[in-house]
């Protein structure tokens, strides 16, 4: 572990660096020798057996080497105290302070404390184990403008990239709308996983978020149309994004097919759909059948007066009068009936 090795230096070079009494230095040599077996308490028993010069080497040593011994008993915030107090003490060599230093960002962010973790990595040395640390708390201060730019930065000098990180890479370009870029990542992460619906999904979710709803129902529906399974929400999506794509009549046969095979449910609200989406499609025929059948079945008024408006539209007379009146029947409003029933009256006059 790194912290063993960390103090195992500090020892061996410890005579030729600072002054330190005989005494203490032996009890740190014991103190290291049991942390490495794992006798964490013994470890500690020593060192606190210590008495120290205030303001020494030897003291700031003695907290340093206790930090470490409790880091590893996963005592976090203890290790955080004892770290500080060396750090602080002007007593440690710039080397030394470089170490603790990336400690205590790696403490305070496992602490969750990522403005702390971030002022202790100033003073760190530029690695790529420290621009990882940057990366994470940027992210949990939700700062993805400055973690985007550190990530780019960590993955050009990575042989392979994670799913984890184009992952990462997808959602902060996202959250910053930044969606081409969002969708470059994303495409990677398809050409990993085609069998999965859950890629092909978000790509058409970015391209949808950019405003391309021609191309995240294309997306959507090559992935339909490779026999992927899709759960009937997926299915859902799909033909909306035909609408928004203002290829109404793709949203029809896509809808009309799902039903026939059974797998979407022939809901009230996807049979009223598909009669919406039959005619913004111009299927004006097919639109008023199947808003004639909702209407008898639903006995909703709104269903019927969409019945007068179709039926109007291709003057047939006697079938828009028969469901106007069937919509007062059904409880539309006075205002409504009297201003259809006006505008028949005016239209089918002699």
């Amino acid at each position: 572990m790194r912290w063993l090795v960390l103090c195992c230096c500090l020892l061996s070079g410890l005579a030729l660096a600072q002054t330190i009494d005989i005494k203490t230095l032996r009890a740190l040599q014991a103190a290291q020798s049991a942390q490495e077996q794992g006798e964490f308490n013994k470890a500690e028993q020593l060192l606190r057996q210590l008495q120290p010069e205030k303001g020494s080497y030897a003291e700031a040593l003695i907290w340093r080497t206790h930090g470490y011994v409790v880091w590893q008993k996963n005592h976090i915030a203890h290790a955080v105290q004892l770290l500080e107090q060396a750090y602080k003490s002007g007593q440690l060599t710039d080397e030394q302070r470089q170490e603790d230093a990336l400690s205590l960002a790696k403490l305070n962010t496992q602490l969750e404390r990522p403005k702390q973790a971030l002022a202790y990595l100033e003073h760190v040395l530029d690695s790529q184990e420290s621009l990882e640390l940057r990366i994470y708390n940027w992210q949990m201060l939700g700062r993805y403008d400055q973690a985007l730019p550190l990530a780019e930065r960590y993955l050009a000098k990575q042989s392979a990239i994670s799913d984890q990180w184009l992952n990462f890479m997808v959602a902060a370009n996202a959250e910053l709308r930044r969606f081409p870029a969002a969708q470059k990542w994303q495409k990677q992460l398809l050409a990993r996983h085609p069998q999965q619906v859950a890629q092909w999904r978000q790509l058409a979710a970015l391209q949808q978020m950019s405003g391309n709803y021609v191309q995240a129902f294309a997306t959507l529906r090559t992935a339909y149309q490779q026999g992927l399974a899709f759960s009937e929400a997926d299915l859902d999506q799909l033909v909306a994004l035909a609408s928004a794509a203002e290829q109404p009549w793709q949203g029809a046969r896509l809808l009309n097919e799902l039903m026939q095979q059974g797998r979407l449910t022939k809901t009230t609200a996807r049979q009223e759909r598909l009669a919406q989406l039959q005619w913004q499609s111009r299927e004006r025929s097919l639109a008023l059948a199947h808003y004639q059948r909702l209407a008898e079945q639903s006995q909703q008024a709104k269903h019927w007066l969409t019945v007068v408006q179709l039926a109007s539209e291709q003057e047939l007379w006697p079938q828009a009068k028969q469901a106007l009146q069937a919509a007062a029947k059904a409880g539309a409003s006075r205002k409504e009936i009297r201003s259809w029933q006006d505008w028949l009256n005016t239209t089918t006059e002699p």
